[in-house]
């Protein structure tokens, strides 16, 4: 599974998990609130069965002349379902009362918990979960065939398990629906943002490219600005990220060394001809004029947002970790990591390259040169990682055409402008394409 299918997973089902548990709940909370209406519903119709007639009996097990036990429709429903049955008359004076004995000993238990509160108006109840059993404590208005208060029904009503059994499936029922609706539509959505979310990247990735080869135009038109050929701006580049690499860089810090490395004299264009190019040394105030390049090349990126870093570079590749470089006059740890890598490639390329005005210093006494000036000139850190990287570095960099340049520089822009997953087949054609247009404007 890839980066992106295994992100977007983890958030699919992290959604998933989210919004089932607030359905879930909600859900919950209604059906556990329509199984007390439906209580509340069979409790009341109950009570309308009981009539004056239990009132005036004087007793719920009253009998009748004959010896015969008088069943009123009230009367037959508490014998079936409640528990307990007091019933007071307008006075609150009890005038009938009987325990189901059938459940005595639940009686016993639940007789703390009762809550006796004379309520003629209205009926009111209480849920209790009592030994595995859901029991209703009851209290409402008894009536009279005109509908005026009789008297009052204190129980405790046992829900019919049959009936709490069918509720709570439907509970269950609609949980499962909300589940299960959630889940299909989660997984109807997946195939569709997986798909945005490649165009996007697809998108994303085509434009960072672009400001990359402008990078890498700018590159070319400063080299020639400065009548020097394009290798120079792959070769300190590569040098550069091979040693941001052993130093441990991010990929977003080695994105920025990267263009940090390959616009480091962009502020050459503003400096005029008869200094840039003057064929010898540069007296005092042209030293003076030319060293502006790094003002100009900071004035020039500072309104790029996405240059932001890399203009560390342009800025600073003149410091000097003692503190007697230009123009900050930085030193040690104040000049930013880029600027320190770049510091050391920079004159590691110049003392090692062939140039018009001079022939390429050997690499040993480039390297004596390097130990020379670490902790002077240089970070001795970075220099000490250099070192080990420079004869390996110089063979396969340093006499390299451009298009081998171009090949290796793209491929280390492909792995930090692009993300970790590459396609072999697609890198390269990538590179087959960046080798055609290279042949195509020489």
């Amino acid at each position: 599974m890839s980066e992106l299918h295994r992100r977007l997973f983890h958030s699919l089902v992290a959604a998933w998990l989210t919004i089932s548990l607030v359905i879930c709940a909600a859900a919950a909370i209604y059906n556990i609130r329509s199984i007390d209406a439906e209580i509340l519903r069979q409790a009341n119709s109950k009570l309308e069965e009981f009539s004056e007639q239990d009132l005036a009996s004087g007793a719920v097990d009253a009998v009748d002349a004959a010896g015969h036990r008088r069943e009123t429709p009230g009367i037959t429903f508490a014998r079936r379902h409640y528990i307990r049955i007091d019933l007071f008359d307008r006075q609150h004076k009890l005038v009938a009362s009987t325990v189901n004995p059938e459940y005595a000993a639940l009686e016993q238990s639940l007789a703390p918990q009762r809550t006796h509160t004379p309520t003629l108006e209205r009926i009111a109840y209480e849920k209790i979960e009592l030994d595995k059993a859901t029991v209703f404590h009851v209290q409402g208005p008894v009536r009279d065939q005109a509908g005026t208060v009789a008297g009052y029904l204190d129980g405790s009503f046992l829900m019919d398990p049959a009936t709490l059994a069918e509720l709570r499936k439907e509970v269950v029922i609609t949980l499962a629906i909300a589940l299960g609706t959630v889940l299909i539509t989660t997984l109807a959505i997946y195939p569709l943002i997986l798909g945005l979310n490649r165009d996007v990247q697809r998108q994303a990735k085509e434009l960072l490219m672009g400001n990359v080869e402008l990078i890498e135009v700018m590159g070319t038109a400063i080299a020639k600005r400065d009548s020097d050929t394009n290798e120079l701006n792959y070769r300190v580049t590569l040098y550069a990220v091979s040693l941001g690499e052993a130093a441990g860089l991010s990929r977003i810090a080695l994105r920025n060394l990267v263009a940090g490395a390959f616009l480091h004299d962009v502020g050459k264009i503003g400096i005029r001809d008869d200094i840039l190019l003057k064929a010898g040394a540069l007296d005092d105030e042209e030293r003076t004029i030319m060293r502006t390049h790094v003002a100009l090349g900071e004035d020039i990126l500072k309104n790029a947002q996405w240059l932001h870093k890399a203009i560390d570079v342009v800025r600073y590749h003149h410091e000097k970790y003692d503190g007697s470089g230009y123009l900050k006059g930085l030193k040690g740890e104040e000049i930013p990591i880029a600027a320190r890598i770049f510091a050391i490639v920079d004159v590691f390329d110049a003392l090692a390259s062939r140039r018009p005005y001079k022939a390429p210093v050997p690499l040993p006494e480039v390297l004596d040169y390097l130990r020379q000036g670490a902790g002077h000139h240089f970070d001795p850190h970075l220099v000490d990682l250099f070192l080990p990287l420079a004869q390996p570095l110089y063979e396969t960099i340093a006499q390299a055409d451009q298009a081998a340049l171009k090949q290796r520089l793209w491929q280390k822009v492909e792995v930090y402008f692009s993300g970790p997953n590459l396609d072999g087949h697609r890198l390269g054609r990538l590179f087959k394409r960046r080798q055609a247009w290279g042949n195509a404007q020489s």
